[in-house]
């Protein structure tokens, strides 16, 4: 069984807990959208990451709902921002 948590900012292992996202979505949603912004502009919208979450069958509105509340408003700024929030290094967990 596989378990949602609240990220803000959270450990790689955590995921939006109102969302059927995975830790590993996230980390594909960020590899997308790189490899994406790379070959256009930003729209300043949200075309790239629709496409990647319609493409899995996950919540359009709820997750970007989430990549909104952590910064993400648009696909450039899910990488800048979201991305970057999302590997703090954990708390409570010790460093090796």
């Amino acid at each position: 069984m596989t378990q949602n948590l609240l990220l803000a900012p959270a450990p790689p292992e955590a995921a939006p807990a109102d969302t059927a996202l995975l830790p590993r979505d996230l980390l594909d949603l960020f590899d997308v959208l790189e490899q994406d912004l790379r070959t256009r502009s930003c729209a300043h919208g949200f075309s790239a990451t629709r496409r990647f979450l319609l493409a899995r069958g996950l919540p359009v509105a709820s997750t970007l709902a989430f990549l909104k509340a952590h910064g993400g408003h648009c696909d450039c700024t899910v990488l800048s921002r979201v991305e970057r929030n999302w590997w703090r290094a954990p708390v409570g967990r010790e460093s090796a």
